[in-house]
């Protein structure tokens, strides 16, 4: 049995009132930003037109012997450099500020659930293309993953659709992401000043994974050593030729013999020069802001073991990863000369290409095959960083307690995460043991499709690692596998209730084959058919399920299918019930979404049909 127990940790204020207050100080500090940046913008301009004007007055007054007009235009120039200097931090702390200011507006929207007004990130389609993501609202707007949303990076964003989407950690794995998440919760600055680092990177997917191809690839100097040989004695033998002339070896000619032989060979090789070193700039460019966010994650001391682990991991090369990024980052800018007039003497006197691609080359053997553990480390940080973020927000969400032992998923006052607090009601919830099924009855708009997608989402949350609506939860390590939102298609001639079986035999083959064990939640299933044959089959579904050792729960409005014989000893009935009153304006219907013990004892179909006008005289003609 294995469960994380964090200490009592006191929040001295609510976590959207820290929001609003952290936005509301970065937002005037923005402003006195961006008001100082115009006040020395004008400054500039002032000094730019006293160096204009010195200068004028000093070429008008060349030979009358008067100095003051050189000293003005030199004090205007000094000026004018450090005005620049000083307009370049305070248009850094500007947009610092600003990326401050979208993080606690973002936190708190994430707090209050305006999914509306959050961005929605890509995720790799293959966890967004199950059906389990589909139906429980996983990934896109509005999603589980749009409300842990501090998930930027390309590989954060992989980690997290992995770990939502697989349920391959341990006992043992979860409880150390589960001490992680303690440890980094109330670590507010710094969880928010890791969010600022990785914000640049939400659109680097392709690109970071072209470059980690590019880093761990074979070095352009192993490709063609023998051009690297010639490099190196060309920049020698320019260096010899020179100091040769300057002593007065040789004549001066000789050295100027050297540098045309050598911009002249490395011209007939300059498409080949030029397209490697836009592969540089096009591999580096977007991965450079690694570097910030890695010089971040091992600048901090970690002491939960899952955090220890990611630190161990960036350092354990023995080299430092946010350094190695800014060396590649610095040669990358260095690759750039090759668009200025300086390249082509720095080609002549050193070709100066094959030299830059011999560094590169360098780099590659040095670090480039530890880019791809690199980014992975960070982008489980990352994660965890997300999670803690649900924990400051929430402190009374429980971690679950993971245990292989466990013959039920066993819930107190479990809610859905994606409602808003004031919105959300908690139920007590088991579902299991083996061969029992939890049976959820109720009338439209009750409440029995969120209880299933809850049951889902907290599960699959609790094996990530992260907190759970809950103020308690036990389970044993489970896969989840869900059926309700299926789509038919015409071009490939499935209708929906083909769709629907093909869906339900994918979940009766996982839970005769896959460990962990299944956790089956089947909502409004076998709609296609009539009344009679879905008793038939669904008797015969669930049947195979439990016969499996899956456990489950199954919503339906068919109460008679609790009195097929084959089930009705092994259901654990639940139901959820509205209450209808008559006012001035006819019928009111009000939902507690409390869930009850039992069948359903009320329905509401005719109700709604009259709500919205369709039992009238207008309705019959």
């Amino acid at each position: 049995m294995s469960r994380y127990r964090p200490g009592v940790t006191s929040l001295p204020n609510p976590a959207g009132q820290r929001y609003r207050e952290r936005a509301t100080t970065a937002t005037d500090g923005e402003r006195q930003a961006s008001a100082l940046s115009l006040r020395i913008s004008w400054l500039r301009f002032g000094a730019f037109l006293v160096v204009l004007l010195g200068l004028g007055y000093g070429v008008a007054g060349l030979g009358s012997g008067r100095q003051a007009p050189w000293f003005v235009a030199a004090a205007g120039g000094v000026a004018l450099g450090g005005l620049i200097s000083w307009h370049s931090r305070v248009i850094r702390r500007e947009r610092a500020l600003a990326a401050q200011r979208t993080v606690n507006e973002n936190s708190l929207r994430r707090l209050e659930r305006r999914f509306d007004e959050l961005p929605a990130l890509p995720f790799p389609e293959s966890a967004t293309a199950s059906a389990t993501a589909r139906d429980l609202n996983l990934f896109g707007p509005g999603s589980v993953a749009q409300w842990l949303g501090a998930v930027a990076t390309p590989s954060g964003r992989e980690t997290l659709a992995r770990w939502l989407t697989e349920s391959k950690g341990s006992a043992r794995e979860i409880v150390a992401r589960q001490g992680a998440v303690a440890e980094l919760a109330p670590a507010l600055d710094f969880r928010q000043e890791l969010e600022v680092a990785a914000m640049p990177l939400a659109a680097t997917a392709a690109a970071t994974a072209r470059f980690v191809e590019w880093a761990t690839a074979r070095t352009f100097a192993e490709l063609y050593p023998r051009l690297q040989i010639a490099g190196k004695v060309a920049a020698l033998g320019s260096l010899a030729a020179f100091v040769a002339a300057m002593t007065g070896l040789v004549p001066l000619h000789l050295w100027l013999f050297v540098l045309l032989a050598n911009f002249t060979w490395t011209w007939t090789i300059r498409r080949s020069l030029s397209a490697e070193m836009e592969r540089l700039s096009a591999r580096e460019g977007a991965f450079s802001g690694y570097a910030d966010l890695l010089r971040l994650l091992t600048g901090r001391d970690s002491f939960a073991p899952g955090l220890a682990a990611i630190h161990a991991r960036l350092t354990a090369s023995g080299l430092d990863s946010a350094a190695e990024l800014g060396k590649l980052h610095r040669l990358a800018e260095l690759s750039d000369i090759r668009h200025s007039s300086v390249h082509t003497l720095l080609q002549a006197a050193m070709a100066w290409d094959l030299l830059l691609l011999g560094r590169v080359a360098a780099w590659q053997r040095r670090a480039g095959r530890f880019t791809g553990d690199w980014l992975a480390a960070a982008g489980e940080f990352e994660v965890l960083a997300a999670f803690a973020g649900a924990r400051f927000d929430h402190p009374d969400w429980a971690f679950a307690e993971i245990d292989p032992a466990a013959e039920t998923f066993t819930a107190c006052s479990l809610g859905h995460p994606l409602l808003v607090e004031g919105a959300r009601v908690g139920n007590d919830v088991e579902v299991g043991p083996r061969g029992r099924l939890l049976f959820v009855t109720g009338s439209n708009m009750s409440g029995k499709s969120t209880l299933l997608r809850a049951i889902g989402v907290n599960a699959l949350l609790a094996q990530a690692g992260a907190p759970v609506c809950a103020t308690a939860l036990r389970m044993p390590p489970l896969a989840v596998e869900t059926s309700g939102r299926i789509d038919d298609s015409l071009v490939e001639g499935v209708s929906f209730f083909l769709a629907e079986l093909m869906r339900l035999k994918e979940i009766v083959t996982r839970a005769s084959s896959s460990a962990p064990r299944v956790l089956f939640l089947l909502d409004e299933i076998l709609r296609g058919t009539n009344s009679a044959e879905r008793r038939i089959a669904m008797a015969k579904i669930v049947e195979r399920l439990l016969a499996a050792g899956a456990i489950g729960a199954v919503s339906t409005h068919d109460l008679e299918i609790a009195r097929a014989p084959t089930l009705a000893e092994r259901l654990h009935t639940v139901h959820f019930r509205e209450t209808i009153a008559e006012g001035p304006d006819g019928a009111v219907m009000r939902f507690d979404y409390i869930l009850r013990e039992g069948i359903a004892t009320t329905t509401n179909a005719l109700v709604l049909l009259r709500l919205v006008g369709l039992d009238g005289p207008e309705a019959r003609q």
